[in-house]
């Protein structure tokens, strides 16, 4: 997980979701980790709801040229 997170740390990119933080609440588990992000006003699902999961071509082929950049 250490490793993931500092992929996503070092990544400057806008379609992709940065990293501020990593901690592991429980020292008795180690594999368990939260990662800190930035907050975003909305998300796909938050996006879609509100057009009642219709949209455009156009907006459709919008958003996933954005998710592949973020690839």
């Amino acid at each position: 997980m250490k490793r993931e997170y500092q992929l996503l740390s070092a990544m400057r990119h806008d379609n992709v979701l940065r990293a501020v933080e990593m901690f592991e609440p429980h020292a008795q588990r180690p594999a368990t980790g939260v990662v800190v992000t930035e907050l975003c006003d909305m998300d796909l699902r938050r996006f879609m709801k509100r057009r009642s999961g219709e949209v455009t071509e156009k907006v459709a082929r919008g958003i996933s040229r954005d998710m592949a950049m973020g690839l």
